[in-house]
């Protein structure tokens, strides 16, 4: 449930059990889903198992969806696909690498075009709760002041790197290394770290501690473009690369100036839980089913 930790978004995410829901719903056949010997499971099983599960939770989502939507066109709100694509990589940040993001996003059954939509909901509510919060630039001037040490960037590297079960082995792929073959062509070929290898064996950038203490020390005392000797961890024997370095960055004022400014309308926008319930009066949502009747009464909760 990793992704439900780092991307849970205000107005929810519809995932896998929830989509196979919204698909099912809407069957107008009832066809045969599997046998089990003699018995067998039908699509009006499965959506009425589905509905049970995730029915009123999925509507409610639905539903405060298409009151965002509506109440930001309705106020002339926008949001560009610049800002959902700044959005993602903020996301993106908080894995060890984008294959880690993908996979996480995979497990949880949504694609990359419905975590972006779910994206852009989450900034129009942002923009909803935000637009009539007024941030001066001494305010912003003050919140660096007593918070600047928050956007020092560290010292951070880019490596590469092949890894093997033995120091024989990691001697002989160091020598090919030496004598002139591809370090990425080696790395597909004999590296075990299979979610590296498919990249030449590239990590990305990467700054301290992020790596096991042997790796580390090693990878941060090199020199861009040196090999490393055979380096053992609890993995096996790494052949490392430096790529890139990074030095210890503090951003100025000026830098960091529209972060801090977003930061501060965040810190004084309308509460979720305030603001969701008063833009489905305002679209004057109804529910038309009893069994849903009640759906509008759950109260708001905020992502944590």
């Amino acid at each position: 449930m990793l992704i439900k930790q780092k991307i849970l978004l205000v107005i929810g995410g519809i995932a896998a059990g929830a989509a196979i829901v919204g698909a099912t719903w809407y069957m107008s056949v009832n066809s045969t889903l599997a046998k089990i010997g003699s018995e067998t499971i039908t699509s009006t099983q499965l959506r009425s198992e589905l509905e049970k599960v995730g029915g009123k939770s999925v509507l409610g989502r639905m539903i405060d969806q298409e009151v965002i939507r509506q109440a930001a066109k309705k106020q002339n709100l926008t949001v560009s696909d610049q800002d959902v694509q700044e959005e993602l990589n903020n996301f993106k940040q908080q894995f060890p690498s984008e294959d880690a993001f993908n996979q996480a996003l995979a497990n949880e059954g949504m694609t990359m075009e419905e975590f972006k939509s779910q994206v852009k909901d989450r900034l129009l509510l942002d923009k909803l709760a935000t637009k009539d919060v007024q941030v001066s630039q001494e305010d912003i001037k003050k919140y660096y002041e007593e918070h600047g040490k928050e956007f020092a960037e560290p010292e951070q590297v880019r490596a590469r790197h092949i890894l093997v079960d033995t120091e024989e082995e990691a001697k002989a792929v160091l020598d090919r290394l030496k004598k002139g073959e591809d370090f990425a062509k080696v790395a597909q070929e004999k590296s075990k770290d299979t979610t590296s290898a498919i990249k030449g064996g590239d990590l990305g950038f990467f700054e301290r501690g992020a790596m096991v203490p042997e790796f580390d020390k090693t990878v941060f005392s090199m020199k861009v473009n040196d090999l490393s000797e055979p380096v053992k961890t609890q993995f096996g024997y790494h052949i490392i690369q430096l790529l890139e370095k990074k030095e210890a960055k503090q951003p100025t004022l000026e830098e960091v100036s529209s972060k801090i400014e977003k930061q501060l309308k965040k810190e004084k926008a309308i509460p979720v839980e305030l603001l969701l319930p008063d833009l489905r009066k305002q679209a004057d949502v109804k529910i038309l089913s009893d069994k849903y009747k009640d759906i509008l009464n759950q109260p708001v909760v905020p992502a944590q």
